[in-house]
């Protein structure tokens, strides 16, 4: 059984401080998460500037029970924002085999790799499985 769940979308600071996403909980019956998948969104109007967005997606839970516990980080890739529209990187799911233990929440947090003009916004994907 696969069960995927989504953060909701998140603005970003025009830093680089540690944002908190969202929390997912994580769904009964799941042990382990099989994927992690992180995008970026920027651009659209008031956009003056060519600037690249990427950063890191950062998983945090004391349910998170792989042999390597504690955080875990995920790069993303470089979306590069148009002022005539939105710039989406399309997801990558990083795989992954991190045991979990089930209705438990995993904290999902980003970080911008650097200070930017813009506000993206980030969106992550979790994929669980039994």
């Amino acid at each position: 059984m696969y069960k995927s769940m989504c953060t909701k979308v998140t603005a970003l600071p025009a830093s680089t401080v540690e944002t908190q996403v969202d929390t997912i909980k994580v769904p009964s019956g799941a042990k382990r998460i099989i994927g992690v998948g992180c995008t970026f969104l920027a651009g659209g109007l008031g956009l003056t500037t060519l600037q690249n967005v990427s950063g890191k997606l950062t998983l945090k839970s004391p349910g998170m029970t792989s042999k390597w516990v504690g955080d875990q980080q995920f790069l993303t890739g470089v979306v590069s924002p148009l002022t005539s529209g939105v710039a989406a990187l399309p997801p990558y799911i990083h795989p992954t085999n991190i045991d979990v233990i089930e209705n438990i929440d995993v904290e999902v947090y980003a970080t911008a790799d650097e200070a930017d003009t813009i506000v993206p916004g980030v969106r992550a994907q979790l994929i669980f499985s039994d």
